[in-house]
């Protein structure tokens, strides 16, 4: 408010560490003290190189960008590096050249799927190239993940991927946040189909996917949508708890010979865990959370 009353602004970039707290970046929504908001894709200190790059750039060159500033900056990996890496390792693999439907199938089955394709994300959030996903409709899938892949306290939430175009069916302030930098209120009639993304106090870390951003991963979401006719996965970060997020091939398939998910997708090749290792027993989920709440 004191913002707004001292440089009369109505559109606004909110920058700084303290600007990844989505409940507080929701507030300043809701409060329509400014007609459009903005959070960056990195605004802690993890984006001031970005930020340098721009500034001088701007220098010399004054572009009017028609489409949103992509995340998608880090690394990527061509298939004759995954699959001599696959070879390698003498790992068994599909290619799949239909990848996004046979994984939507898989997850709308009640698999854990790892996702890693084309170039990583910029920023600390996974936005659907170095990403694990699972089915929103089913309230384990956040507990599995938790005990399976995580192995992180049993309360910590998963954001939902949503299609961008299908966003006002599910929240009450529409905005989009492609960063995932918002806890939405999510819609009453809406929070029962997801109970495995939304939060206690009825919101959800949405991440809004445009096509023309990410259209890999659009697709994803859209072949799930028509199995189930939910345009929305379950998304959290590729790495378990105190490890940062992974970034190349190796970690992946690490990652998938340790038990933390079913499946990898890596660019269009599939692997399954069942094909590849042999454990002594199937995951089961131990505790449920209603048993945790009451041990802490």
């Amino acid at each position: 408010k004191q913002l707004k009353k001292c440089t009369k602004l109505k559109n606004i970039v909110f920058s700084g560490g303290v600007f990844q707290n989505v409940s507080l970046n929701n507030a300043i929504l809701e409060s329509g003290i400014f007609d459009h908001v903005y959070f960056p894709m990195a605004n802690g200190d993890g984006g001031l190189s970005l930020g340098a790059a721009f500034f001088v750039e701007n220098k010399y060159k004054k572009r009017k960008r028609k489409t949103l500033l992509t995340p998608l900056l880090g690394p990527s990996f061509s298939d004759v590096e995954i699959s001599n890496l696959l070879d390698q390792s003498r790992i068994k693999y599909v290619k799949d050249n239909h990848i996004e439907k046979t994984v939507a199938k898989l997850i709308s089955d009640g698999k854990t799927v790892g996702w890693f394709q084309g170039r990583g994300e910029y920023g600390p959030r996974s936005l659907g190239n170095r990403s694990i996903l699972a089915d929103p409709r089913k309230f384990e899938s956040k507990s599995r993940i938790n005990q399976l892949l995580k192995k992180r306290d049993w309360f910590m939430p998963y954001a939902p991927s949503i299609l961008e175009e299908y966003l006002d069916e599910f929240v009450i302030h529409k905005n989009t946040s492609p960063y995932m930098q918002i806890a939405f209120k999510v819609k009453d009639g809406k929070k029962d189909s997801i109970p495995a993304a939304v939060h206690v106090d009825g919101t959800s870390r949405i991440h809004t996917v445009d096509k023309n951003v990410n259209p890999k991963y659009w697709n994803l979401i859209n072949e799930f949508r028509l199995l189930t006719e939910l345009p929305i996965l379950l998304n959290t970060s590729f790495n378990r708890h105190h490890i940062p997020t992974i970034s190349e091939p190796r970690q992946a398939l690490e990652h998938l010979l340790d038990g933390c998910m079913d499946y990898l997708a890596i660019n269009d090749y599939l692997i399954s865990f069942d094909d590849n290792r042999i454990s002594k027993e199937p995951f089961k989920n131990e505790e449920t959370e209603s048993y945790a709440l009451k041990r802490d």
